[in-house]
């Protein structure tokens, strides 16, 4: 599990909480309690969706083109990050197989912008 005083200090850990907590409030809605079973219980599920949270925050902050966004960063994760993983996934139930590769077509579907690359 990530060590919250580990990670890079341009990491924001409000954007963290809000796509946690989008992830969780989707879960709550759209998959009851069928979650338990995949992740041996609730505890183990906020664990994957924290650990997909902050891996997606760590990609953004190199990736992500922040001044050309006009929403605040954790209100717009909050509002539409679990969304994105469901639409460029199976769904919030594979938050273990998330990785680099699906983090832009997140993003994508985010509709930010990411910075150029060299």
């Amino acid at each position: 599990m990530t060590n919250i005083l580990q990670l890079p200090s341009a990491v924001d850990c409000a954007a963290i909480y809000s796509a946690t907590a989008s992830i969780d409030e989707l879960a709550s809605k759209k998959y009851h309690g069928s979650l338990s079973a995949r992740y041996s219980g609730g505890d183990e599920f906020l664990r994957a969706a924290f650990a997909a949270s902050t891996a997606f925050e760590q990609w953004a902050c190199a990736h992500v083109d922040f001044d050309s966004i006009t929403d605040c960063w954790p209100y717009l994760l909050r509002d539409r990050f679990a969304e994105a993983v469901e639409a460029v996934t199976a769904g919030v139930l594979c938050l273990r197989e998330l990785g680099p590769s699906d983090w832009e077509k997140v993003a994508e579907f985010l509709g930010v912008e990411l910075l150029a690359t060299a």
